[in-house]
């Protein structure tokens, strides 16, 4: 064991880099139950694995954190690990999330938005028709838009 403290071995600590931050803010998500957001993660299940108790550990298992990206788990709903995390850029973040709506259409699933930019229809247009309206998601997707719906509405034509 080094006679260098913990938080100075691997020098990040002091300098406070984004991985830093990022592996601390995953560990007091995930294992201090006074954090503010602590029952999305560690109060729901979401632990770390014991090989990442040691940032020095993370930092070889996930490198630098590219420009843009954070943390993402894979499986939303595994805890944090190797085999489970990856850098990814916000975006796609927050379709990995539990209030995410997806759509399973002919066997393949995926979040409403990307069955949207697939069919090149707006994402508003989809969302309120399914969960406004009750359409099915098949039909909000492939029914046209009618251009002149809007205006007509507006004018209060029938």
């Amino acid at each position: 064991m080094s006679s260098v403290p913990k938080a100075q071995r691997h020098g990040q600590a002091r300098i406070r880099t984004p991985e830093y931050r990022t592996w601390t803010d995953m560990r007091h998500r995930c294992l201090n139950p006074k954090h503010k957001n602590f029952h999305r993660w560690g109060g729901r299940g979401i632990t770390v694995c014991p090989e990442w108790e040691s940032f020095a550990q993370f930092f070889t298992d996930m490198g630098a954190r590219p420009a843009g990206m954070t943390l993402e788990r894979v499986d939303n709903d595994g805890g944090y690990g190797p085999n489970n995390c990856i850098w990814a850029p916000r975006a796609v973040q927050h379709r990995n999330t539990r209030q995410t709506r997806r759509v399973t259409i002919n066997g393949d699933t995926r979040c409403l938005k990307d069955w949207a930019t697939e069919y090149n229809i707006q994402y508003t247009t989809v969302q309120g028709r399914v969960y406004r309206r009750g359409w099915s998601p098949i039909d909000a997707l492939t029914t046209p838009v009618d251009p002149g719906w809007r205006i007509n509405n507006l004018r209060g034509s029938p």
